[in-house]
Formats: C-alpha cells, sequence, structure tokens
C-alpha cells in the first residue's frame, strides 16, 4: 500500500465486479459501499451527567449492498437465486505523488459475502436503460488497498480486524 504522506488519492480509475471469479457484465458503472455503523447502547444512571451512546466493539448493525445493474439480465437473476453470494469488486485507484507531479495506480479490492434480499427489475422504457439491480444482506465484508488488508469483518464467525488487528480476541478469549 502506498503509504507515502505525499500520494494524493484522486479517483478510482476503473473497477469490475466478479461473482465466484467470474466478471459480471452490465453491473453499473457505480457499487455504493456498504457502510459499518456500530451498534450502541445509550449510557446513563448515577454518577454521569446526563447520557452517552456507546459503541459495542465489532458488532454492527445490518449491512447491505446493492448492485445495481444497467437492464435486468440473466446474471441480476441468477445472483438472487442463490442462497449465499461471493462477490468481488477489483478497482485501480490512480494515487498523485505530489513531491513528483506523477500518477501511480494502488489496487483496491472488496469482498462481499451474504445473503441475497431483493430483486429490482428495473423498468422498461424504448431505448433507456433500466435500472435493474439486486440487493444483499452482508455477513462478511473484506476491504484491501495496495495489498494490505484494511478491514475483515465476519459476522457469522466473531471475525472484526482492522489493519490486520484483532478487535474481538479479548471478548472472545473472555467467552
Amino acid at each position: 500500500m502506498t503509504t507515502a504522506i505525499n500520494m494524493i488519492p484522486e479517483v478510482i480509475t476503473d473497477f469490475n465486479v466478479y461473482e465466484n471469479g467470474a466478471k459480471l457484465i452490465g453491473v453499473s458503472g457505480e457499487v455504493t459501499l456498504p457502510a459499518l455503523e456500530a451498534m450502541t447502547e445509550t449510557i446513563t444512571g448515577a454518577g454521569i451527567a446526563g447520557e452517552y451512546n456507546t459503541t459495542v466493539p465489532g458488532h454492527f448493525s445490518a449491512i447491505k449492498i446493492d448492485i445495481p445493474f444497467e437492464v435486468m439480465n440473466i446474471s441480476a437473476a441468477k445472483i438472487y437465486a442463490k442462497r449465499n453470494v461471493n462477490l468481488t469488486l477489483r478497482g485501480s485507484v490512480q494515487m498523485r505523488d505530489v513531491s513528483t507531479g506523477t500518477v501511480k495506480h494502488e489496487k483496491m479490492r472488496v469482498v462481499v459475502s451474504g445473503v441475497p434480499t431483493a430483486l429490482n427489475p428495473g423498468s422498461v422504457g424504448k431505448a433507456k436503460k433500466s435500472s435493474a439491480g439486486v440487493s444483499v444482506e452482508v455477513l462478511r465484508l473484506e476491504i484491501y488497498m495496495g495489498g494490505e488488508e484494511v478491514i475483515v469483518l465476519d459476522k457469522a464467525n466473531y471475525v472484526f480486524r482492522v489493519f490486520g488487528e484483532d478487535m474481538l480476541a479479548e471478548i472472545r478469549n473472555n467467552i
């Protein structure tokens, strides 16, 4: 991973979406990655001036990713028909080295495993895209930048790592 302080991440030059290693053709030009929202609990009581929300380490609200297709096609229907889906987004991030003015490209990889929950067949219009898509409830999420592991969350296997640090190790040892 390019860690020099003088590198400015500029754009995702391009990306592809793969389902179990096979490239999906017809996926739209943009996929919004799932947000991680920590589960919280409000803390209040004697000796506390008011209340505050605390996070529960490694525990996240439901996570969803929508995979849009330009037009409804067989790939979208096949993804929806599965009990579990494994998607990989591979991209190239353009980075500018401000000290030299050169542009470099860094690998980006996002791996998502989960359960298909919705199929949107889109619309039908003459000479128009249909805005179809598949929604997936994410059970496992992996994000890599420049070949380095950034985040791994595996809800079913009680795994949450950030830059390789096992954030749930102490909790697993306690239970």
